[in-house]
């Protein structure tokens, strides 16, 4: 049960990181293409740099709690089944 708890975790930060990620992507879109400002079409271009660093880290993050939890489950004793029939 707890390791079921895990992978639903791992996969809700992995979209909590994805969400945040076209966050950043949509904000460094808007202030390139509707500001024409030199230091706001920077800090859009910041935006657009940070939206893929961090889009690559929780894909990062996600596939290695994802090899830990799978190297665990191929590690750990299997379960005793009762037969009750």
């Amino acid at each position: 049960m707890a390791l079921d708890r895990t992978a639903a975790a791992n996969k809700r930060t992995l979209y909590a990181f994805m969400r945040t990620t076209l966050d950043f992507n949509v904000s460094g879109l808007v202030f390139i293409r509707f500001f024409d400002y030199g230091w706001i079409m920077t800090v859009g271009w910041i935006f657009l740099g940070i939206s893929v660093l961090l889009g690559g880290y929780g894909l990062t993050r996600y596939f290695e709690v994802k090899k830990h939890y799978w190297k665990f489950l191929r590690e750990s004793p299997k379960p005793k089944v009762l037969n009750r029939f």
